[in-house]
């Protein structure tokens, strides 16, 4: 068939319809895939704002116990060796399946451990799986359970390393006194609980010398005077000294007993509560030198009620050889207004506090783990 003229023009005019179709097309889909774009953009912006987290940032918020919710953070958490170094031992679940998971985290990371067994009945189990990892201890925390005594190894501890050992806490002067054979070159926190009933020289031979941080619970005055005497670069302490039954014959001796003086030259921060006042833990007070302290917690009724000790009280601050800059007193029977007005208290240039509750602020004095002396 032949290609005349005609069909020549009109191939010709159909060609500028398309190209004209086409180029309005064009401008459509341009527009349209623009405003796709800023859809698109701004979905990206509020959706799934987790998946443009960087992994650093994923790896922290692992850190910080939150669950993994995804495929990716299980992929990130199994690539963060610092996500498997805390383990907790509780009782809210079986003992199997807490012993598996500890040994699947131990065996994720060679970083340092912290652990925290809280109930008694998963320290047998537990103890020989963390032992084998002694060399990775850092923060190791034993709860208050009394039936500790019984359960827990302190042959497991016999000369061995922990490096790494940075903080202990554990219950009971029976347990404490394990530590001594342990080798802690970098352990500076230790908080020792329930020690009254041991004497003085079945306090754990800790490296006091070179502790920085000491909670002493359920403490006797003598075994205080014995650890504290060593603790020469002590910058925070608390004391919870516990009723004595002192056998003194007042008829035969008149006098308490001397303590030598006890040389804190970097104490900054000091807690001091007690039951009943005695005079043994008066001249204990007595007897402490800290020129460095700042803060000072202490129950006020040293002797007898407050405000009547308050000249005793006086003394002891000016003993200290301090220039404090707050004073806490515990006190229900008396206010701040009237602390400024005592006689005694001129000399003093601090903040004081009155607490009625008898409570320590973790704000204002910091994190004691009261959580596990009360577990």
């Amino acid at each position: 068939m032949a290609y005349s003229r005609e069909d020549l023009a009109s191939d010709r005019a159909l060609i500028d319809y398309l190209d004209n179709v086409i180029e309005k097309a064009d401008e459509l889909l341009a527009a349209l895939h623009h405003q796709r774009s800023l859809a698109r953009g701004r979905l990206d912006r509020v959706k799934y704002p987790v998946a443009t987290l960087p992994d650093e940032i994923v790896s922290e918020i692992f850190l910080r116990y939150i669950p993994p919710i995804c495929r990716d953070w299980r992929a990130i958490a199994h690539r963060t060796p610092a996500l498997w170094r805390a383990l907790a031992f509780t009782q809210g679940s079986p003992v199997a399946n807490q012993l598996a998971a500890a040994n699947s985290w131990l065996e994720r990371s060679s970083m340092p451990l912290s652990f925290t067994l809280v109930r008694a009945h998963m320290l047998k189990a537990a103890w020989k799986l963390l032992v084998k990892h002694h060399q990775r201890w850092q923060y190791a925390r034993v709860g208050n359970d009394p039936h500790f005594r019984t359960v827990f190894s302190i042959r497991a501890l016999h000369d061995l390393a922990f490096p790494l050992l940075v903080e202990i806490d554990f219950p009971h002067d029976r347990v404490a006194r394990g530590i001594s054979l342990m080798r802690c070159p970098q352990l500076v926190t230790a908080f020792i609980r329930v020690m009254h009933h041991s004497p003085t020289q079945n306090a754990p031979e800790l490296p006091w010398h070179q502790l920085t941080c000491l909670f002493l619970y359920d403490v006797c005055v003598d075994t205080a005077t014995n650890i504290l005497s060593g603790c020469s670069v002590l910058q925070r302490c608390r004391l919870e000294i516990t009723d004595e039954d002192e056998d003194e014959d007042e008829d035969e001796d008149e006098e308490s007993p001397n303590i030598d003086l006890i040389q804190l030259p970097a104490l900054q921060t000091l807690i001091v509560e007690f039951g009943e006042p005695s005079e043994s833990l008066r001249d204990f007070l007595f007897a402490l030198r800290c020129p460095a302290l700042k803060q000072l917690f202490i129950h006020a009724d040293i002797e007898g009620s407050f405000p009547e000790s308050s000249t005793r009280l006086a003394l002891i601050l000016k003993n200290f050889g301090c220039d404090l800059d707050r004073l806490c007193l515990a006190s229900g029977s008396i206010t701040v207004d009237q602390c400024y007005e005592l006689e005694a208290f001129d000399s003093l240039s601090c903040d004081i506090d009155v607490v009625d509750d008898y409570e320590v602020d973790p704000l204002q004095w910091g994190n004691w783990n009261d959580h596990l002396t009360s577990a």
